[in-house]
């Protein structure tokens, strides 16, 4: 009597694979950031909307990132989540100069 292993082929594969260094940090920095996205970057949301002003034109949750950090390490996988300034500023600045035209052609006319 002989037993048939269906899908061996497959996992033999998926452990050659696990061989690579690199294939094993690309898996598991996916999985950081698929773990960071559900368990801190949806609730900073949430309450980044809660305490943003209304009548500012800046929307503080939108600019919520998640992003690998460096290590020196090539054993460690480290996820931070943060506010993305640069996106931030030049957000300002566009609509600081929106509002600046605006009062320049209120002082002109």
């Amino acid at each position: 009597m002989t037993n048939e292993i269906h899908g061996l082929d497959e996992v033999r594969a998926k452990m050659r694979q696990l061989a690579n260094a690199r294939k094993i940090k690309n898996a598991c920095t996916r999985s950081a950031r698929k773990a960071m996205n559900e368990v801190i970057k949806k609730p900073v949301k949430e309450k980044a909307k809660t305490i943003d002003d209304p009548k500012s034109p800046y929307k503080i949750w939108k600019f919520v990132a998640t992003k690998p950090a460096k290590t020196r390490s090539k054993n460690f996988i480290v996820m931070r989540v943060g506010i993305r300034q640069q996106e931030l500023t030049q957000e300002f600045i566009k609509n600081f100069k929106k509002e600046l035209d605006k009062e320049i052609e209120k002082a002109r006319g």
